[in-house]
């Protein structure tokens, strides 16, 4: 029998991981796999829906709150379980992965991955829940190498059972083509200012109060600098508020969550990651599809991705001064030297983060799996 029923359960549609697992899912869906994607709380972020939907994949929620109504929530998980009979159940994120997990102590499921997106997934006690619910998945990936070592080292997962599986990238989706990113913003002026741009969930993690900073003193030796943030999250409110105290308002414009992120990076001189703590962000993948040169905190999967002095420069977290120094740098160089940065992110994506490659490789584990648990007798009667 060859297995063709895999389900994605993900704890939400609103974290940065959440467009390479939707990405992966129809990775999966062209090459012949049925797809049922399953979102543990509210699918929020709409442009994911409907981007699943047009790729034939459907998308449903199991509603779960922060409330005892979650016992529903697992219930309605079980139900759905032994309705599709999934050959694969591969979680995502830390809710997604210990629900996913124990789901298997009441339902058959042949073959179960969890994967983690970032180094750091909150308290320690969600260490202990992955190494005491380890048994019951058959493998655990991480997006970064920084990360598999970190989780290997707290013994949240042993060795023998932790890969690192990166986040790919569409370098059909992501191109460099300056034409579509002209009018992007009315207020932009390619003619005379550099343009930074930043993208993620406005959010601790973040730390975009150090890039607001780190920006002013930019602000203050060159002037003709702006800074688009493309996003949203619950610090909203207080980084307008930040960016106003700052003097920084009319040079920080904040476009909210975006369906097409591609115009924004074509319009931009160059990127800045001002992150406390990572996994495999994806917006430097992007970034770097785009030929866009990088400047990031070395946090996390970061330096798996920017190639320090070559596709970008690296900064101690939380250092503003070296921040601001290295966006000054940045801006110092010759275009010709930042395009050339840029096409050497393009070509280092390309070796070691296309998509279809780790497509491949995460359809190669679901099939190796399938195998080994079939001939070590574990595997569940499916339909």
């Amino acid at each position: 029998m060859h297995p063709n029923r895999v389900m994605f359960l993900t704890t939400s549609l609103g974290f940065g991981g959440t467009s390479v697992v939707v990405s992966l899912a129809k990775g999966l869906s062209k090459r012949g796999w049925l797809v049922d994607f399953v979102v543990v709380t509210q699918p929020e972020n709409e442009h994911r829906v409907v981007e699943l939907k047009r790729a034939g994949i459907g998308v449903s929620s199991l509603n779960m709150s922060k409330t005892p109504a979650g016992l529903f929530a697992f219930m309605r998980l079980l139900k759905r379980l032994r309705r599709t009979s999934p050959h694969v159940l591969h979680t995502h994120s830390v809710h997604a992965n210990i629900l996913g997990r124990l789901a298997r102590i009441f339902v058959r499921v042949p073959v179960l991955i969890s994967t983690a997106h970032n180094v750091f997934e909150g308290p320690r006690y969600r260490e202990w829940a992955y190494r005491i619910t380890d048994p019951l998945a058959d493998l655990t990936t991480q997006v970064s190498q920084a990360g598999a070592e970190r989780y290997i080292s707290v013994k949240a997962v042993p060795k023998q059972k932790m890969v690192c599986l990166p986040n790919g990238i569409d370098l059909n989706r992501f191109f460099p083509d300056k034409r579509c990113g002209e009018k992007t913003s009315p207020n932009h002026d390619s003619s005379n200012n550099f343009t930074w741009l930043s993208i993620g969930r406005l959010t601790e993690a973040k730390n975009y109060p150090l890039l607001f900073n780190a920006f002013k003193k930019v602000s203050d030796q060159i002037p003709s600098v702006s800074l688009y943030i493309v996003g949203d999250g619950p610090l909203r409110e207080e980084l307008g508020a930040l960016a106003s105290a700052l003097g920084l308002s009319g040079k920080i414009e904040f476009t909210g969550t975006r369906g097409d992120v591609v115009p924004m990076l074509n319009m931009a001189d160059a990127f800045v990651l001002s992150s406390s703590w990572e996994g495999m962000p994806m917006v430097l993948l992007e970034a770097s599809a785009c030929q866009v040169p990088i400047v990031a905190t070395d946090v996390g999967g970061v330096g798996e991705v920017v190639a320090h002095e070559e596709s970008g420069y690296l900064v101690p977290p939380g250092g503003e001064q070296e921040l601001a120094n290295a966006m000054l740098k940045m801006m110092s160089l010759p275009k010709s030297e930042r395009d050339e940065m840029g096409r050497k992110a393009r070509a280092k994506v390309a070796r070691e983060y296309e998509r279809e490659m780790l497509v491949d490789q995460l359809n190669d584990y679901y099939m190796d799996l399938w195998e080994k648990n079939k001939r070590r007798g574990k595997m569940a009667q499916t339909r």
